[in-house]
């Protein structure tokens, strides 16, 4: 499978945050390119199975509930989401605090 950073990426923007990551692939990608990537999932079986296939990005992948992110606000410059944003619209929550403004 191919990934590509998201194309409304700004080129100083380099530390991201995926919520609700899943397999943690793209957060192994990112850190590939060069980006600070970290990911977060709800699901302990995703984290563990994660940091086996990742080994070297098993830092970078949390077990988290994202609606209770253990981040500082602004702690990213972007985070984002891929097919989560029925949970977002749902639980009504801000992640995007942990994004820096602008």
């Amino acid at each position: 499978m191919h990934i590509t950073l998201p194309p409304w990426r700004r080129r100083h923007e380099r530390r991201l945050l995926e919520i609700g990551a899943g397999s943690f692939r793209d957060v192994a990608a990112l850190n590939r390119w060069g980006v600070f990537g970290e990911g977060v999932d709800f699901s302990s079986e995703s984290v563990e199975r994660a940091r086996k296939i990742q080994p070297a990005f098993s830092d970078k992948i949390k077990q988290m509930d994202a609606a209770c992110l253990d981040y500082p606000d602004g702690a990213f410059d972007l985070t984002y989401h891929n097919g989560f944003w029925y949970y977002l619209m749902t639980h009504g929550f801000r992640s995007w605090r942990r994004s820096k403004p602008g």
